[in-house]
């Protein structure tokens, strides 16, 4: 059986993040990644799973946390993934998605729920979601999404490129 959401420091010790492109041209950059869920337990597995490999993780416990966390521009500066749960009493995900979506549309957002592919997409539908992961979720899983999206942060930082025609 796989456990989910839970380092042990063994496996802590084998997860790195890979490194993000900017560490190509000479500087490190860790990236921070916006954790969004209801669920204090998640939130915490999150937190060790994401700084092991490599991440600044900021954890916010509903929507309305998460938007004014993001209106520190020293916090919102280093963000280059949201995780977010859609299941959230208060502000559900696809709202919190949403007001991310329009003013944050640089940063990914991959969701993070027990709900059902059908919810999912009903949910979120055309929201600018990157990708979803469907709780719960295996350490490897997590990490694997969040390479994916701050990769994806890194090519939207980065713009288009002029390439010559060939």
């Amino acid at each position: 059986m796989t456990r989910t959401f839970e380092v042990t420091p063994d496996k802590a010790s084998r997860m790195q993040a890979a490194p993000p492109l900017s560490a190509q041209k000479g500087t490190m950059v860790q990236h921070s990644i916006l954790v969004i869920d209801d669920d204090a337990e998640i939130r915490n597995a999150l937190q060790l799973v994401l700084k092991k490999a490599g991440y600044n993780p900021l954890l916010a416990e509903g929507g309305k946390a998460a938007i004014a966390l993001m209106k520190q521009d020293e916090q919102a500066a280093g963000v280059a993934a949201i995780l977010c749960d859609l299941e959230m009493p208060g502000m559900d995900g696809a709202t919190v998605i949403a007001h991310f979506h329009r003013h944050h549309p640089m940063i990914p957002i991959v969701v993070l729920s027990g709900a059902t592919p059908t919810q999912f997409l009903d949910a979120v539908g055309q929201q600018g979601v990157g990708d979803w992961i469907r709780k719960p979720a295996t350490n490897e899983a997590v990490l694997e999404k969040v390479r994916g999206a701050v990769h994806l942060f890194e090519l939207r930082k980065a713009g288009p490129k002029d390439h010559p025609a060939t």
